[in-house]
């Protein structure tokens, strides 16, 4: 470790940051008894920082002036107003270090939070608009049938697709905001989250194929109306329910699986690539 670097120490479900000194202290958001209210920016020995745990540094991109770091690390030293969303103890370490406030834990929350709103929600919307466009008897067959139609421009396969893709793409917005690039990260993290935005994005469109294959091949072989009905009927009784449920079914489909893929891709390319960035040194230090 080094003077003016962003620490942190694993404590379970989440991580503890601070700005290292130099000197054996650490500047960081601490509350000496565990309580909001007590939360401060404070200067505290390393020992104090890490109870125990094994302190690591957090990898930039950039290597900003140490003393610029630290100073302002101290410039906020006393001050309140912790928020575990907006203010927290990661938010200030990288504050001090990019000039960026912002916290990878809280945006993981986030962009989990939002892709299962999509996931949850746009399906519900998306039923009734096909209910409320239907110009049969609501939540009957016909009706449904004539509104997935209607959306679709005259085709009820256009207007599955069509539904699907919004809600793919939407889940996949949210995967794009929580993996956008960001200058100071590591060439490595960059180029991660490069792959998993075009994961989530990839993801949405293979959704929709999933979602007209589950409804073909679910119901009576083909996409006639007799086919695309009994297959909307099949999938959503997997969910308790009829055709409605059908019609959600196939909009979960695409952004379940923008999430999915959007996350393993970046987690996977994210392991891969600090596990080549490491091997030099491992080669090095053997030789």
């Amino acid at each position: 470790m080094a003077r003016g670097d962003h620490i942190y120490v694993s404590r379970g479900a989440h991580a503890h940051h601070g700005i290292d000194l130099g000197d054996g202290t650490v500047i960081h958001r601490h509350a000496p008894n565990g309580t909001k209210s007590d939360s401060l920016v404070r200067l505290t020995t390393l020992d104090t920082f890490a109870k125990g745990g094994a302190v690591e540094i957090r990898r930039y991109g950039i290597r900003p002036d140490p003393d610029a770091v630290v100073a302002r690390a101290r410039s906020m030293l006393g001050q309140p107003g912790y928020d575990l969303v907006f203010n927290n103890c990661e938010h200030f370490a990288t504050w001090c270090v990019t000039g960026d406030s912002n916290s990878a834990q809280v945006e993981t929350v986030v962009s989990s939070t939002g892709g299962i709103g999509v996931g949850v929600g746009g399906p519900s919307i998306g039923r009734d608009i096909v209910v409320g466009v239907g110009q049969q008897a609501p939540m009957s067959a016909p009706n449904l049938m004539s509104g997935l139609a209607r959306v679709g421009g005259g085709s009820v396969v256009n207007g599955i697709a069509m539904l699907g893709a919004t809600s793919g793409l939407l889940a996949a917005g949210t995967m794009c905001v929580a993996l956008r690039d960001k200058p100071y990260l590591t060439e490595e993290e960059r180029q991660a989250r490069r792959v998993g935005r075009h994961g989530a994005i990839g993801g949405a469109g293979l959704g929709v194929g999933v979602s007209l294959y589950a409804v073909h091949a679910m119901g009576v072989p083909g996409y006639s109306a007799a086919g695309l009905s009994s297959g909307l009927a099949e999938l959503g009784g997997i969910l308790g329910g009829g055709m409605a449920h059908g019609v959600m079914a196939t909009m979960l489909l695409p952004a379940l699986i923008a999430v999915i893929l959007g996350c393993l891709l970046y987690w996977l390319s994210k392991r891969h690539l600090q596990t080549s960035a490491s091997q030099p040194t491992l080669r090095a230090a053997e030789a």
